[in-house]
Parts: C-alpha cells; sequence; structure tokens
C-alpha cells in the first residue's frame, strides 16, 4: 500500500531530523512483545520506508541499541525519543516510530501485524472515555 511520496520527521528536542523522498510500503501497528518493551506502550505503529532511502541529520546525536541479534533501535540521545527500527528479518526496510513522523496522524496503519501478541484490552480502545487536551 502506498500511502504519500516525501516524509520528514524529527525527534522531540529536534536535535535528530530525517527525511525520505520514498513512498511509505506501509503503515502497522506491531504487537509483539519485543515492540512493546522497546517503546514502554502497549504496541508500537511504525510507516516502513527503504532504509537507503532515509536521510538523517543530526546523526552524532542517534544512538543505536542491539535489542536482539536481529533487530537494533535507534534514538536520540539527547531526549530519547525514538527514531526508527530495522531488522535483519525484514533486510532493506527500516520501521520510522509513526510518533515522530511529521504529520503522522494522516497515516492510519492498514495492519496488525503479530496480533497473536495483542494484549486483551486493545481491541476496546475507542469505547474508553476520552478528555481533550487542557492548555495549562
Amino acid at each position: 500500500m502506498t500511502e504519500q511520496v516525501g516524509l520528514s520527521g524529527a525527534c522531540s528536542c529536534g536535535a535528530v531530523k530525517y527525511r525520505s523522498d520514498a513512498d511509505l510500503r506501509r503503515v502497522v501497528n506491531c504487537h509483539c512483545n519485543m515492540c512493546r518493551k522497546m517503546n514502554g506502550g502497549a504496541f508500537s505503529s511504525y510507516a516502513v520506508i527503504p532504509r537507503k532511502l532515509l536521510v538523517l541529520s543530526g546523526s552524532d546525536n542517534l544512538a543505536e541499541y542491539q535489542v536482539t541479534a536481529a533487530a537494533r533501535k535507534y534514538f536520540c540521545k539527547k531526549c530519547g525519543t525514538p527514531i526508527f527500527n530495522t531488522n535483519e528479518k525484514y533486510p532493506g526496510a527500516c520501521m520510522i516510530y509513526l510518533g515522530s513522523l511529521e504529520g503522522g496522524a494522516n497515516h492510519e496503519p492498514s495492519i496488525n501485524v503479530f496480533s497473536e501478541s495483542m494484549l486483551g484490552w486493545v481491541e476496546s480502545i475507542g469505547s474508553i472515555a476520552r478528555t481533550d487536551q487542557r492548555a495549562s
């Protein structure tokens, strides 16, 4: 599934930025235990693009963590924002954290992967009470 051409994003503090002219291959929600541990959430949402087409600036502020023999997490060493992951199981791909992507809210996931690991309450998120962000 192709979403749009051209993307950009950054970490929270702006020390690491990226851009790409790549088409998004897909936007996914991953429910595997490894992704939950890497981001501290119930699941991770990623935009998948070819790694060779990701152009970084501020890469001296990019830290890398070897999560498993195959998976690596890349994040800003100043603010800790996760930027992207790579995994040898998916050669040539990079999974950009949707929260770091400019306009990430405009990219709707098309698939839930590793659904067998999905937390039981995730499917009912839409029915949970909601509040709006309030200005301080």
